[in-house]
């Protein structure tokens, strides 16, 4: 039985006994008031007071059973309690992150000629401000600053990050394990960006307090219940305790997470920086009249930090060592950036290709809602929307890389999907007083496109998820459904497939290798000593159906790789064209067909 039933039964059973006490005492009153030939009522004076005590009561289960909901991970709700039990199970919720890109500077022709130093001094942290979206975005170095020569040509770039610094300041108590909390109740503090310094001096941060040495000059950072930032330091034999009066400094990114992602086309983003600069020789520049700023990575991966839904789905599930080894591990890591709508993981352990198998394939959707335009959809819009681009592969792979968390012998490879494209036709009996079938059908491709919005499944479409959804709409009766598989009416046009078959060398015997070698048709990739991955080509007979993308249901099954979308673009096995998109004059990726209009059942009373 859940925590969640077992809670129920138990307050179930108070609620009957408080009732029957209640029924109890109202006879009791109901009797004495008899015996002085008056009724009682719940305005009398003891039914006022029996009524209280009943409210009181009720409020006490409220508590109760809200008590016992908040201590447990499946039936708690309030993101106080739920971040309380992420932070016994070992798990540090994830703030927001800020997001970051690159830029090139380039001195503007002329420029040099109205600056007195022989050099233009570009500090750590120096601010611009975009004018697309009026926040600020900071320039990232490894250094304390850099110079530029005045008369350099050259693009020189920079990686920026957006958010604005901040800083709180404490007194150290000099006890051990002493504790500060810098509360963000009135600003958003970004989750990788946070650093603690005593005396001026910096703190290593560590993940817990069992990974610190004696003496090591170490600190905790984790997210607190409320959302809050929480510092701990050490004791005397994990890590150091500040001295008493030391002064502690935490230095850290105010950020709009997910509001600073720049999706909009490169030329289209203003940057300017903010303020005035101070050269070596202390000549006032505006940075503005000197330099040409241009995007050259785009700004990418900001995000609003964890929720609670998945916060409770991380519980006991994140690597206490935070570290990437396996495909479950990457998927929680990469599931805090917000610009992703699926990711999925998977390695190839269990094939015969052993070459890979510390390989982590990562299958990675973009959120194609906020690509979608305000006058597409998801059957008209770009095609590209379905693919993460190259700028953005470039920044998970230095998320990671810069994480510190990847296994030693571990690989990440982020795959570009297969795109394997369907249509369906639909079939309908309707009710007689529907207002018009093109209401019905502009009210299924509505539907249909909302479903794989929002598809997160990675091993089939069951046509049933849809029918259930078509059923739903008011004034069909009964649905049937069909998918149209482009790779496998090509097949059946064109007489045959190709399949790749892979061999390992207990397989591949001499006698196989040469059957191979002697078949035209068909083509070898001899990678290893041991393994063969072999090109087939598979003849469909006429009258054969080989089913290609679809199983025994008609159900669409969804290879590791494969991206199924439903937009048509192809030919059938009659040399039939299914148009991209919806097209309501021919078919194309989402065809209804009405089959049938009956009277809508009414039920009379005899």
């Amino acid at each position: 039985m859940s925590d969640k039933n077992k809670i129920k039964l138990v307050l179930d059973k108070l609620l009957i006994q408080d009732q029957a006490l209640k029924t109890q005492v109202e006879n009791y009153l109901i009797k004495e008031y008899a015996k002085r030939d008056q009724n009682f009522t719940e305005t009398s004076p003891y039914g006022q007071i029996l009524k209280v005590i009943e409210e009181l009561n009720k409020l006490q289960y409220f508590y109760l059973e809200d008590a016992l909901n908040e201590r447990s991970t499946e039936t708690a709700f309030k993101q106080k309690s739920i971040r309380g039990l992420a932070r016994l199970t070992g798990h540090n919720p994830y703030r927001s992150i800020s997001a970051k890109g690159e830029i090139s500077l380039k001195i503007k022709p002329g420029a040099a000629n109205d600056i007195s130093s022989s050099n233009i001094e570009i500090n750590n942290f120096t601010k611009l401000i975009c004018q697309n979206n009026s926040l600020t975005y900071l320039i990232k170095l490894n250094s304390d600053s850099v110079l530029i020569p005045k008369n350099s040509q050259e693009f020189i770039y920079f990686n920026i990050i957006q958010g604005e610094t901040s800083e709180e300041t404490f007194q150290s108590d000099g006890t051990p394990l002493q504790s500060f909390t810098l509360d963000n109740r009135t600003q958003v503090l970004e989750n990788d960006n946070v650093k603690v310094f005593v005396n001026g001096q910096e703190y290593k941060n560590f993940e817990s307090l069992y990974d610190m040495n004696k003496g090591d000059l170490g600190v905790i950072v984790k997210t607190g219940i409320n959302g809050q930032v929480d510092v701990y330091f050490g004791n005397q034999d994990y890590g150091t305790i500040p001295a008493l009066g030391q002064v502690i400094t935490v230095k850290f990114l105010k950020t709009a997470g997910q509001g600073g992602n720049l999706g909009i086309s490169e030329n289209q983003i203003i940057f300017e920086f903010d303020g005035e600069a101070t050269l070596g020789d202390g000549q006032v520049v505006d940075l503005n009249e000197i330099f040409d700023i241009r995007i050259t990575k785009k700004i990418t991966l900001g995000s609003d930090g964890e929720n609670t839904d998945l916060t409770k789905h991380l519980l006991n599930k994140n690597s206490r060592a935070l570290v990437l080894a396996n495909p479950d591990n990457y998927v929680h890591f990469l599931r805090r950036y917000s610009q992703f709508s699926f990711i999925y993981a998977f390695n190839t352990f269990g094939d015969e290709y052993l070459d890979d198998d510390n390989v982590v394939y990562v299958f990675l959707m973009p959120d194609i809602t906020k690509k979608v335009s305000s006058n597409s959809d998801y059957f008209s819009t770009n095609i590209d929307n379905f693919y993460i681009d190259t700028q953005t592969k470039d920044a998970v792979y230095k998320a990671i890389n810069t994480s510190g968390s990847q296994f030693i012998s571990a690989e990440m490879k982020i795959i570009d999907p297969v795109v394997k494209r369907f249509a369906m036709n639909i079939y309908l009996r309707v009710f007689d007083d529907i207002i018009s079938e093109e209401t019905i059908e502009a009210e299924i491709v509505n539907k249909v496109g909302e479903y794989f919005l929002n598809l997160e499944r990675r091993d089939k479409i069951p046509r049933s998820d849809l029918i259930k959804v078509i059923e739903e709409i008011d004034g069909v009766d009964s649905v049937s459904l069909s998918f149209i598989s482009e790779e496998n009416e090509n097949a059946i046009r064109n007489g045959f497939y190709y399949k790749e078959i892979s061999y390992n060398n207990k397989q591949t015997s001499d006698i196989l290798l040469a059957q191979l070698r002697n078949n035209s048709q068909n083509t070898l990739d001899i990678n290893t000593s041991t393994d063969v991955t072999q090109t087939q080509k598979i003849i469909v007979n006429p009258g054969q159906d080989p089913r290609l993308g679809l199983d025994e249901f008609g159900d669409i099954i969804i290879g590791n790789k494969e991206l199924p979308i439903m937009r048509g673009g192809f030919f059938d096995r009659r040399g039939v064209e299914y148009k991209d998109g919806i097209d309501p004059l021919n078919l194309s990726a989402v065809n209804v067909i009405f089959k049938e209009s009956i009277p809508r059942f009414t039920k009379y009373k005899a």
